[in-house]
């Protein structure tokens, strides 16, 4: 009989598995708003332009400690020669199924195949805001008939 546990493998477990690695990012970035980096220092989170400075602060370290990351492993890592070959590989494989970010350096949102686009001053939002990928939802379900009652009153 096939077993549904992932196979044991050597080392921590994948952030997938274990939000270890997810919760330390989140921790580093800080909590977050909906701004724009352009409108400041503190958006679209509280240290979005000063965790990586590490050097200078310790937030990404205070960060790995509270998590239960080794901050010396990881900045080895990250800083080192396994860290840009695994960041050229994870390229490479991204490249290679076609995993690409927008210009705007999101990954872009497409509904029904067509890439729904922002009518706002870029670099102010980077990519459509909600309101544009509702009403671009809600054009595609029309036009299959359907209109679901987020649909109704939404003024686009």
């Amino acid at each position: 009989m096939s077993s549904t546990s992932p196979p044991s493998l050597p080392g921590p477990a994948p952030y997938s598995v274990a939000r270890q690695w997810l919760d330390f990012e989140a921790c580093s970035y800080g909590p977050c708003t909906d701004c724009a980096a352009i409108m400041g220092p503190h958006c679209p989170c509280a240290n979005y332009t000063n965790f990586p400075e590490y050097v200078k602060n310790t937030v990404m370290q205070d960060c790995a400690r509270k998590v239960g990351l080794n901050w010396d492993i990881l900045f080895a890592c990250g800083t080192g020669p396994a860290g840009q070959m695994l960041m050229e590989k994870s390229s490479t494989v991204s490249n290679q199924r076609h995993i690409t970010y927008g210009v705007d350096g999101l990954a872009p949102i497409a509904v029904d195949g067509t890439v729904v686009t922002t009518k706002n001053p870029i670099p102010v939002v980077c990519g459509p805001v909600p309101r544009e990928v509702s009403a671009a939802v809600c054009t595609a379900l029309a036009v299959k008939g359907l209109a679901p009652k987020a649909c109704k009153n939404s003024g686009d």
